[in-house]
């Protein structure tokens, strides 16, 4: 193949499944359950004065909820725009997949393979319009590779810094990039790196000065010592089913010498490592090795091209690889509509004509009704997780007694099968002093890690 037909087949084969994911994802954009709301109402509160730590509860670090920000004043507060924002992150990440393959391998076709099976990935399809920051703090460790392999220190202590301080839990693949810049760089490159670390830290100083002992204790009191929410190993399972083919493809790899296999060993223990020590994985963390897996597979295309010295061998790659991504598009149907709530105007509808002083219940949805209807939240109660009940953060006794003497619109996840039915309000409020003060309006139905199908509201008159 000429290098004129290589170019035209690399920019096609980088673009036009780019593109698709891009129309795809804009044409099947609805309201959906999920960490998004909390992130976009979080921006929404804080562009309206709000602190994080000391008037919102927030128990991560603060980079993301800075950058949701940005994200609303660029989309203009629309929050159908904002979940797209985390597609637009992914073709931002896939194409710098690309570059660092292309960078390192000089052969378009296993850039390409690479990019594919990412933005193709089971796990990148499920996540699609999900913006959660996971995405975010992927594409920044990848900035960080690929300032390494440029030898641009202080650039990849930046880099480093901005994911830590978005994902705190990406520091396994940190601790691995860090190896990788020992590897790499002369002692005077990791003194500059070493500066780009700390530099990258300065957006944490303001809440160091002003909230540090509320930061410090969401950050470690609650979200350190909270206990485990997800079975982990049904999540590894789920994983190593549904991206199968790409964690064989990456296992396969390591036989190559070229491309610093060591670092490659030492991205997968530390991993796994991180997994077996940490209490709380859920499915959503693999997302975090999802991009290192991709480049690695790169550098094995790269290298069984190499090795056999035959074009035609390019196509045969190919006839290999289409069949895996479509095997991951049909895998992905199954979850389509996981999560999304298509009947959201028909609620909206319910929750206007009730004309609710405010709203209260469940963070995955309750901030995204409430934004949408011009209702506030109850207190300004965001992330309303029931572990703060537990570590007595909140008091669900005075909080329900608040809410029953205001009109109230409640919101909950429920199940409702032929055989009975049910709700989570017990995880939010007093059950008999909201029992007797409010009643069920409707429930309506939503895909969800079984048994929830239901998002379930109620209603309090106020007349306590």
């Amino acid at each position: 193949m000429s290098q004129k037909h290589s170019i035209v087949i690399g920019i096609l084969g980088l673009l036009l499944p780019l593109l698709g994911l891009l129309i795809f994802s804009y044409s099947s954009n609805v309201i959906s359950t999920g960490d998004t709301n909390v992130y976009f109402y979080t921006a929404y509160q804080m562009l309206q004065g709000k602190q994080l730590y000391n008037d919102i509860v927030f128990t991560n670090l603060p980079l993301f909820p800075l950058i949701s920000v940005i994200y609303f004043k660029l989309t203009g507060g629309n929050i159908y725009h904002f979940y797209f924002t985390e597609v637009v992150e992914v073709v931002i990440l896939a194409i710098l997949i690309f570059y660092a393959v292309y960078f390192q391998t000089r052969r378009y076709l296993a850039a390409i393979v690479s990019t594919l099976l990412f933005s193709f990935s089971v796990y990148n399809l499920i996540h699609l319009n999900y913006q959660t920051g996971v995405v975010t703090a992927s594409l920044l460790s990848v900035v960080a590779y690929v300032f390494i392999k440029k030898k641009k220190p202080l650039l990849v202590g930046l880099s480093m810094s901005f994911c830590f301080l978005t994902k705190a839990y990406f520091i396994p693949i940190l601790i691995a990039l860090v190896y990788l810049s020992f590897t790499e760089f002369k002692l005077s490159q990791i003194k500059k790196m070493a500066i780009g670390l700390l530099l990258g830290l300065i957006p944490l100083i303001p809440y160091l000065i002003n909230s540090s002992s509320q930061m410090f204790y969401y950050l470690y009191d609650f979200s350190l010592k909270k206990a485990a929410s997800f079975n982990k190993f049904r999540e590894l399972r789920s994983f190593l089913s549904l991206d199968f083919g790409m964690v064989l493809l990456f296992l396969l790899s390591f036989p190559i010498k070229s491309y610093n296999r060591k670092f490659w060993l030492v991205l997968l223990l530390l991993f796994s490592l991180y997994f077996l020590v940490i209490s709380d994985f859920p499915y959503i963390y693999f997302g975090m090795i999802m991009p290192f897996l991709s480049i690695r597979i790169g550098h094995l295309t790269s290298f069984l091209l190499e090795k056999s010295k035959n074009p035609s061998n390019e196509i045969l790659l190919l006839i290999f690889i289409l069949p895996l991504l479509l095997f991951n598009i049909l895998q992905y149907r199954d979850f389509l509509a996981g999560n999304k709530i298509f009947n959201v105007d028909e609620v909206i509808s319910l929750i206007n004509q009730f004309q609710p002083e405010r709203m209260y219940g469940v963070s995955s949805v309750t901030p995204a009704l409430a934004y949408i209807t011009d209702t506030p939240l109850f207190d300004n109660m965001i992330d309303v997780n029931p572990r703060f009940f537990e570590a007595g953060i909140l008091d669900k006794k005075n909080i329900t007694k608040d809410v029953v003497t205001h009109k109230t619109i409640t919101v909950f996840l429920g199940f409702e099968n032929k055989y009975q039915s049910g709700n989570n309000l017990l995880d939010y409020v007093d059950k008999d002093v909201f029992i007797q003060n409010c009643e069920q309006i409707k429930s309506f139905p939503i895909v969800w890690r079984p048994p929830i199908n239901r998002i379930v509201l109620y209603g309090c008159s106020g007349q306590f």
